[in-house]
């Protein structure tokens, strides 16, 4: 006698609790079990999910220290940029200077290449060498009235 609920009445025998006029029992394959499939259905997606999300925020967290690293590399490189254009523009004003100023090709002779003039004396002061300083004498060990020492170390 199905009473819509997809379960059946069955006769219960008396040893199950004696004959009660009949108790629904859930049919194989009927709500219960397809209740039980939904949830593990649920359980198996939410786990999957949970697994998803576990590689993601990996690849995710690789990803920004990465990112990260390469701003670092990004920042030091316009730094160094910066300088390199800052060598750059004194490098073409050395170079102008030296095409348009006869002073400065006569400063540069005389300061890296050592010329003179003609006629000019050269007077070179020598400074003193530093004196060598002597080593420290060893001082001898002073052995005390107390117990002697199991090891004795040089000093």
């Amino acid at each position: 006698m199905p009473d819509g609920t997809d379960r059946q009445v069955q006769r219960v025998a008396a040893h199950r609790g004696g004959a009660r006029g009949g108790r629904t029992v859930p049919r194989p394959g009927g709500a219960g079990a397809r209740l039980r499939m939904r949830r593990l259905t649920i359980l198996v997606v939410a786990v999957a999910l949970l697994a998803g999300l576990g590689v993601l925020s990996g690849v995710v967290t690789r990803g920004l220290a990465r990112l990260e690293a390469a701003r670092a590399e990004q920042r030091a490189l316009e730094a160094r940029k910066v300088h390199l254009e800052h060598d750059i523009a004194q490098m073409k004003e050395t170079l102008f200077r030296l095409r348009h100023d006869p002073a400065a090709v006569e400063s540069l002779a005389r300061r890296d290449l050592g010329w003179i003039r003609p006629g000019e004396r050269v007077i070179l002061l020598a400074t003193p060498a530093p004196r060598p300083t002597p080593a420290p004498r060893p001082t001898p060990a002073v052995e005390s009235q107390a117990s002697p020492p199991l090891l004795t170390l040089p000093r």
